[in-house]
């Protein structure tokens, strides 16, 4: 049994932090529901410029201000490709949206997800007035797939643990069954390692003792034609 993915969507290069804080918060919430969740802001990282994404945006940004458009073309493709792979993996994806934040792969995110029928749950602590027009379209079309807008990530969360509670559930007990499987497949090459070296040490103690005999033999042989 697969883990179902998520992926945490929301703006990084406009954000204070990178997106980094509420993305840790709800990750520790998602994993305890046995969802695989997918962020960006460490994924980002790991095959393009830097340790950590406030590194990459200073380097992403003194690419551009240096002119060193062939290596900025190509970080920026392998993360956009990276990016909408992670959206495509997804059972559902997450947005954190503020109208007053500039968002720009969000936007594509958004209507990747909804293209491929894959649920967008948006937070937003703004209005639903205060939405982009465009953004707003996009997020209500989506509610035919399942997609919905919370106020804040509690209720978010509420949901989520009640909508996937069944999954959550398999999965525990497919992870507990997994658990007992490999205990019961160590115990059992344990054992038949111990019958190994005991079956060794005793065809080596039968060997010896043979030896033993025979020099025994030889040695009275000896004494007798003396």
């Amino acid at each position: 049994m697969n883990k179902l993915k998520c992926y945490l969507v929301g703006s990084i290069q406009a954000a204070k932090d990178s997106g980094v804080k509420w993305r840790e918060d709800l990750t520790s919430k998602l994993v305890e529901l046995q969802f695989h969740v997918q962020d960006p802001t460490t994924a980002e990282c790991n095959n393009s410029l830097a340790d950590n994404i406030e590194d990459q945006k200073t380097k992403l940004y003194n690419l551009k201000r240096g002119g060193a458009w062939e290596l900025w073309d190509q970080v920026m493709g392998d993360i956009q490709q990276a990016d909408i792979t992670c959206v495509n993996n997804s059972k559902f994806i997450i947005v954190s949206y503020d109208p007053k934040i500039p968002i720009g792969g969000t936007i594509e995110e958004i209507v990747e997800a909804h293209h491929k029928n894959i649920p967008i749950y948006t937070v937003s602590y703004a209005p639903i007035v205060e939405f982009n027009d465009w953004v707003l379209a996009r997020l209500r079309q989506n509610f035919n797939c399942g997609g919905k807008i919370f106020p804040n990530y509690k209720q978010l969360m509420d949901f989520i643990s009640k909508e996937y509670s069944s999954y959550a559930k398999e999965y525990a007990e497919f992870l507990k069954k997994e658990e007992e499987k490999t205990k019961k497949e160590e115990e059992k090459t344990k054992k038949e390692i111990e019958e190994k070296v005991k079956k060794e040490m005793t065809e080596s103690a039968k060997k010896h003792s043979a030896k033993d005999t025979k020099k025994e033999v030889s040695s009275n042989d000896k004494t007798e034609h003396k």
